[in-house]
């Protein structure tokens, strides 16, 4: 795109994506027709639960992804077998989860 930007706002009375679709749909065929380039960045509130939805509407957004590990020449990270992760849902649970190691 150049200086000119198409910025579009869809509201919908859920976050079902069936609801959000067409009007995803209707701003990437909008922006075909009026020969801009798909978008390279797009932002969301909640991005790895709409991953998969705004992909199928902008493949753009998922051309030429490097995975950070690779970029810097690491290794993916794997878990050791036997071990499962634990989410810690407040900073107070990290806090306490780390003071014995600090």
């Amino acid at each position: 795109m150049s200086d000119w930007f198409i910025r579009a706002q869809a509201l919908t009375m859920t976050k079902a994506h069936e609801e959000r679709i067409a009007p995803l749909l209707g701003i990437a065929n909008s922006a075909r027709h009026l020969g801009y380039d798909e978008p390279e960045i797009i932002f969301s509130d909640d991005p790895v639960k709409d991953k998969r939805l705004l992909e199928s509407v902008f493949p753009s957004i998922a051309a030429g992804l490097t995975p950070v590990a690779v970029a810097h020449g690491l290794d993916p990270f794997t878990l050791a077998l036997g071990l499962t992760p634990l989410f810690l849902s407040t900073s107070e649970l990290v806090e306490a989860s780390l003071a014995p190691f600090v």
